[in-house]
C-alpha cells in the first residue's frame, strides 16, 4: 500500500500508474488521487517506485514550475549578466551576491550594491541625478547647435563676400542677381537697389 502525507492509502501499483500518467501530462504538483484532498504527493515518496527517467521528468517539471513562479534577476554588471531566481513573494531581498562573479548588487534596484543607503533614498537620488544628466545633455546639445550655426553663418558670410551677394535691407536675407537691372524684389516684399542697397523708388538711379 502507498500512503503519502495525508490519511489516504492506495494500492502501490495503482498509485504508480496514476503518478506516471500525471508526469506524462507534464503535471508538476501531483495531488492525492482523492478528489477532496488537497495534499500533494512528495516526489521522494515515489523515487523508488517509478523509473529513473520518469523521476527526472518530474524533477524537471518541478524546476520549470519554480522558475515560472519566481522572479528573475540579472546581475547588473555588464561583464557578467548572470541570471538568478528569487522566490515569489520574497520582495524584500536587497543585497545579493551573484553566484557567478561574486559581486554584490541590489536585487530591488537592479544596480551594484548601494551600501549605507536604502532603496527608496537611492532611487530618489538616482532620479535626481538622471534628471540633472538630462538637463545637462540638453544644455550641451543647445550649445553644440549654436556653435554649429555660428560656423555655418561664418561660411555663409565668406561665400557671400566671394560671390558679392547683397543683403535685403529689410530682412537681411542674402540675394544674388544673375542678370537684368538693379531692381530687386525680395521674398519679404521689400524692393531695393542691388547696386547701392537703398530702397527702390520711381526716380531711383544707381550708376
Amino acid at each position: 500500500m502507498f500512503r503519502g502525507n495525508c490519511t489516504h492509502s492506495y494500492c502501490t501499483e495503482c498509485t504508480v500508474r496514476y503518478v506516471e500518467t500525471k508526469i506524462g501530462e507534464n503535471v508538476a504538483n501531483i495531488k492525492c488521487p482523492d478528489v477532496d484532498c488537497t495534499h500533494l504527493i512528495e516526489p521522494d515518496t515515489c523515487r523508488d517506485l517509478i523509473t529513473r527517467s520518469l523521476m527526472e521528468r518530474w524533477d524537471k517539471a518541478l524546476c520549470e514550475l519554480l522558475f515560472l513562479s519566481s522572479g528573475k534577476v540579472y546581475c547588473p554588471f555588464e561583464s557578467c549578466s548572470a541570471m538568478m531566481v528569487v522566490e515569489s513573494g520574497d520582495d524584500k531581498v536587497t543585497v545579493t551576491e551573484c553566484p557567478s562573479c561574486h559581486r554584490l548588487f541590489c536585487a530591488q534596484c537592479k544596480v551594484k550594491w548601494h551600501a549605507g543607503i536604502g532603496c527608496k533614498e537611492f532611487q530618489r537620488v538616482g532620479s535626481t541625478k538622471k534628471m540633472c544628466r538630462v538637463i545637462l545633455n540638453g544644455i550641451l546639445n543647445i550649445a553644440k547647435r549654436k556653435e554649429k550655426k555660428k560656423n555655418v553663418d561664418k561660411l555663409l558670410i565668406q561665400l557671400a563676400k566671394k560671390k558679392q551677394w547683397r543683403r535685403c535691407p529689410s530682412c537681411n536675407f542674402y540675394v544674388e542677381k544673375l542678370g537684368g537691372c538693379m531692381h530687386i524684389s525680395c521674398r519679404c516684399g521689400f524692393e531695393f537697389c542691388y547696386g547701392c542697397g537703398s530702397k527702390w523708388g520711381y526716380r531711383h538711379s544707381c550708376l
